[in-house]
């Protein structure tokens, strides 16, 4: 801050016509508002201030920039000043006030979950591999519901608890837990981090415990539910179409397989690996793109990602609008032949209904188990570093065998006679053609 020229000289009234005088260097003080400044620039520009003694300072003295001469007049200046004043007499801090007021302005709880996945969930450095599907829960979860409130504005009776039972009520009777605690995990750790860089964000406004009870997943799709999401898929566009079957035939998770990029093919071998730095056991993944795998994979451009509606440039997004989609097909089919609707599923439940039907025809569960990219536990998986790139091809093509087998209306080649049969007409052939059966249960 500038020394005053005039130091010793008796305040004055700050008016248009004694800023008018000043000359550059000199500041001038007022005789009735104590702190009321002007002072002249080096540049000859006039600017006004307010300088005041508050609590908790240590002694500093907070300035309150009121304006430059021409952007305000010196009684506008004066007006600003006794509004001030006035909050000092009533023990308020209007400096600190003011940071605050700028500081919800731009800390919202949206600004903080983009601080949070661009310099903490994508951090080059270490980088999560849920980043996007975080994001997307924020965007479907936590946006527009609390999205535009302050962070420091959160309740946790309010805000947080409509949020919550919005989370719950777009998840069913059923659904809603498990994503509410997911909402939370996620929404925790975002504001614990933003915590440790924000003085004035002291309190952590979610609850410790989880929102609601949750049950161990056991869903999976049984062999009439697979061939109807198989049928389902064929209506879809490309890649949607494609995409569905991939992820259960490599049992892959949902962003794995929407991000498969042609740099992780290995043409030669014919085998596509996923990456350490996008797997969840932070090791390399090998799936071997068998003839029959590929033939269910969209054109592969030469140089991109493989599921794609922009020529490679961008990976599909949107699972739950997908979701929706194929879920509106099925329901079609269903109803059509007279069937009840499907139970209601999770596109990670295909991940587990990979694994659970490949034991169910025959393929041993470490063949399965290796397809799924599972890690193998204990000393076992110490001394045995097999990749299992045959045995995975395998039990690949084994299984998508026994599905196409079931789509040409052939019997299930499951031992025994089924105790639950669903019957289906052929695609290719009139209603009154020959139907076969396919086992509930595999």
């Amino acid at each position: 801050m500038m020394k005053a020229a005039t130091t010793g000289k008796k305040p004055v009234k700050i008016s248009q016509r004694t800023v008018a005088a000043l000359t550059p260097g000199q500041t001038i003080y007022d005789t009735e508002i104590r702190g009321f400044r002007a002072a002249c620039l080096p540049s000859g520009r006039v600017t006004f201030g307010y300088q005041y003694t508050a609590a908790g300072r240590n002694g500093r003295r907070p300035y309150m920039a009121l304006g430059l001469l021409g952007e305000v007049t010196a009684e506008e200046a004066r007006v600003a000043a006794k509004r001030h004043a006035g909050k000092v007499a009533d023990g308020r801090d209007p400096a600190a006030e003011r940071d605050v007021k700028a500081a919800k302005t731009q800390n919202t709880v949206n600004f903080v979950l983009d601080e949070w996945l661009e310099k903490y969930a994508r951090d080059p450095s270490d980088p999560l591999r849920s980043a996007d599907a975080i994001a997307d829960i924020f965007d479907r979860h936590v946006r527009p519901v609390i999205g535009d409130v302050a962070i420091y504005d959160l309740r946790r009776d309010e805000q947080i608890k409509v949020m919550f039972e919005k989370v719950r009520a777009n998840g069913g009777t059923k659904g809603g837990g498990p994503m509410a605690n997911r909402v939370h995990a996620h929404l925790h750790t975002a504001f614990e981090w933003w915590r440790d860089r924000d003085t004035k964000f002291i309190t952590q406004p979610l609850p410790g415990k989880k929102p609601a009870g949750e049950k161990k997943r056991d869903r999976y799709l049984p062999f009439d539910e697979i061939l109807d999401l198989w049928r389902a898929s064929d209506e879809l566009e490309e890649p949607s179409r494609q995409y569905w079957k991939a992820v259960l035939f490599c049992g892959g998770r949902r962003s794995e397989v929407a991000r498969m990029h042609t740099d992780e093919m290995d043409r030669a071998r014919a085998n596509w690996t996923v990456p350490a730095d996008r797997y969840k056991t932070d090791l390399d993944h090998l799936i071997p793109l068998t003839p029959s795998f590929k033939q269910l994979l969209p054109p592969i451009p030469k140089n991109g990602f493989v599921f794609s509606t922009t020529g490679g440039e961008k990976p599909i997004s949107g699972f739950s609008k997908m979701k929706k989609t194929i879920d509106k097909k099925i329901a079609e089919i269903r109803k059509a032949e007279g069937r009840s609707p499907m139970r209601p599923w999770q596109i990670r439940d295909l991940r587990r209904s990979c694994r659970t039907l490949m034991i169910a025809i025959g393929i041993p569960e470490t063949h399965a188990k290796a397809v799924n990219g599972h890690v193998i536990a204990g000393i076992d998986g110490v001394y045995n570093v097999w990749t299992y790139r045959d045995e995975k091809a395998a039990a690949i093509e084994k299984f998508l065998a026994h599905i196409m087998g079931l789509l040409d209306g052939g019997p299930s080649p499951d031992e025994g006679e089924p105790a639950n049969v669903v019957s289906f007409p052929k695609k290719s052939a009139p209603a009154t053609a020959r139907r076969r059966r396919a086992s509930i249960n595999g």
